[in-house]
């Protein structure tokens, strides 16, 4: 393939509908079109403009056309998409980006010690060495 590992990056931060395209067909493994398209909040159409590319998608960042996913036939001529290894790996980063950027959130808020704080906010110091309380709603 002619692709560059910045398309991957590209395709990924353009939009986030591709992302949890991307993520769910991980969970999944494979998926006919309806249930994917329904497990992600978008109907047929949408997803299929997401996988192949058109409409507001462009088709050079497509998750067909990037090798992140598969679309194979079965015997009886449905169509279903698999997830790639090197989709399963994407979608793998993606996930643990989102969870350090939440618990990064989290440690960067500000606590009092009148009030235990939620259990992210818990882990989220303890690996920080943020003291911990209620929540005051300012950020720093």
């Amino acid at each position: 393939m002619g692709f560059v590992l910045a398309e991957l990056e590209l395709s990924m931060r353009r939009s986030r509908k591709r992302r949890e395209v991307l993520v769910m067909l991980a969970s999944l493994t494979e998926s006919a079109p309806r249930a994917l398209a329904q497990a992600c909040g978008v109907n047929e159409g949408r997803l299929l403009e997401i996988m192949q590319g058109g409409g507001q998608y462009s088709a050079d960042l497509s998750l067909l056309f990037l090798g992140l996913a598969e679309a194979r036939l079965t015997p009886r001529g449905t169509r279903i998409y698999t997830i790639t290894d090197r989709g399963r790996r994407k979608a793998r980063q993606l996930t643990k980006r989102d969870a350090r950027k939440a618990i990064a959130k989290v440690a960067n808020m500000r606590w009092d010690a009148a009030q235990p704080p939620p259990p992210a906010a818990s882990a989220a110091a303890s690996e920080t060495g943020v003291r911990t309380g209620s929540f005051s709603w300012s950020v720093t």
